[in-house]
């Protein structure tokens, strides 16, 4: 923590309890000698990151007052600035119970329950009708592809020859997976969201009372491709958090309510999307030497023709909470998922 934070702070009134540097940002506790009370303190590291801290704070401070009629909770904004070129804002904080934390953001809490993880499917369904215009959004052009858009910050080449030599070492199956999901991402066409919050994953929320509190707003958008945030969560429950029971009921209730013509173009959005999700996802999982399982189940799901009814047969969460009891497994997708399941209705592509 630089001293000039430090003074920073002090001149505002707060001692600071624990700050430390993550990623890009400099963040954690400070307490205000005003109220005796609490409150959370992020600042950019990089100048290149202020507009993100700008973007967050923004987004605290014209969304927080309409939570009562959101299905998550946004923090009240506190204060916000600019100190030696470096953006920074202080937000309300609560004793926060993530759902992923952060010595094991594989690992999803046992309080975290079905009708949580619909809350959380519910305000992606709320997102594109809020008025709000971000301070900067990353940039996405309908008339590129989704690899040139979303790997401007990466080798290209490095990564297209990477996937291809991965592809050669699989099994044919998975070959053509691989080949597929490339082909998807390179050709798609897409159309704008209204809004989106594009960094969408489970270690954003903890739980405040009875529902979830949703936090890190930087990457907020109005150029990202319809249905990003759907197929962005459907992809982090899947590969990252490794339950495809969570991803199952996901999608299946972003999906109730839509009519035919909503649904397909849903589809047609999705698969493109989770293609170029799960190349990257599994791009990383080789260089970080991880298990490339998850990330191979999510290539060969979005090249199926009856993407829905193979989602529908993935297990699905128990009523009675999340984890469920373990029984069945679906071994051909995705080795390591088993639960136990209950019904719900079938997308009709009709």
């Amino acid at each position: 923590m630089p001293k000039t934070w430090q003074s920073l702070l002090t001149s505002k009134g707060y001692s600071v309890r624990k700050l430390e540097k993550k990623y890009r940002t400099h963040g954690g506790i400070i307490r205000s000698d005003t109220d005796n009370k609490d409150y959370f303190f992020k600042s950019s590291s990089l100048p290149e990151i202020n507009k993100k801290i700008e973007n967050e704070a923004k987004w605290y401070a014209e969304i927080n007052p309409i939570s009562d009629q959101l299905s998550v909770y946004i923090p009240r904004l506190i204060d916000e600035g600019s100190f030696n070129g470096f953006s920074w804002l202080i937000r309300e904080y609560f004793p926060e119970n993530l759902i992923a934390a952060d010595e094991d953001k594989r690992s999803v809490a046992g309080w975290f329950n079905r009708d949580l993880l619909i809350k959380s499917v519910d305000f992606i369904k709320q997102i594109p009708a809020l008025s709000f215009s971000p301070v900067v959004s990353p940039e996405f052009e309908p008339s590129q592809d989704l690899l040139s858009t979303y790997l401007t910050s990466t080798d290209q080449e490095k990564v297209i020859n990477a996937l291809e030599m991965l592809r050669r070492s699989h099994s044919s199956e998975f070959s053509k997976y691989i080949q597929s999901a490339i082909g998807m991402a390179k050709e798609a066409r897409l159309q704008i969201a209204p809004l989106s919050y594009v960094d969408y994953k489970l270690w954003h929320f903890f739980q405040s009372g009875s529902g979830l509190t949703l936090i890190d707003a930087e990457h907020i958008s109005t150029k990202s491709p319809l249905h990003f945030d759907i197929s962005f969560y459907f992809s982090h429950l899947f590969v990252t958090m490794d339950r495809p029971d969570l991803a199952r009921i996901a999608f299946f209730h972003y999906a109730e309510g839509l009519s035919s013509s909503e649904k397909e173009i849903f589809i047609t959005h999705f698969r493109p999307i989770i293609s170029r999700l799960g190349l990257v996802l599994l791009f990383d999982a080789v260089k970080d030497k991880r298990a490339t399982e998850p990330s191979l189940g999510l290539l060969k799901l979005a090249s199926l023709h009856n993407l829905d009814d193979y989602i529908m047969n993935l297990p699905a969460a128990s009523r009675r909470g999340i984890p469920p009891e373990r029984e069945g497994s679906f071994r051909d997708i995705h080795p390591r998922g088993e639960t136990t399941g209950y019904s719900v209705s079938k997308i009709n592509n009709g």
